[in-house]
């Protein structure tokens, strides 16, 4: 969870200019837990959106210089094989973007 979370973060910032705030909110109900990490940068466009988790489709010019996209897929992934639901939405190109993990804990 940290690992994942760490990701969520690290990209919400990466994507923000630096005087924007990165917004984590943690709920839980009826024994679900639910992560949000929100900012207010560069946004997804709509037709990446389904895109963004799955590892060497976003365009190059649509991604950061200095990395190759591979964030996202990796929460994906470490979000799947622990049984917990990865997702994002976003408003579209300067509209920010918001990434929720949902899933139960196991509490012992």
């Amino acid at each position: 969870l940290t690992k994942l979370i760490g990701i969520l973060i690290e990209n919400a910032a990466a994507f923000s200019n630096p005087d924007q705030t990165v917004d984590i909110k943690a709920l839980t109900e009826k024994g679900t837990w639910l992560i949000e990490i929100a900012d207010k940068g560069k946004g997804i466009p709509k037709k990446n959106l389904d895109m963004i988790f799955k590892p060497f489709v976003i365009p190059e010019f649509e991604r950061l210089e200095s990395g190759f996209a591979l964030s996202l897929p990796k929460a994906k992934i470490i979000a799947d094989t622990c049984g917990w639901h990865l997702s994002a939405r976003s408003g579209g190109p300067g509209k920010g973007a918001c990434f929720k993990v949902k899933f139960n804990p196991v509490i012992s």
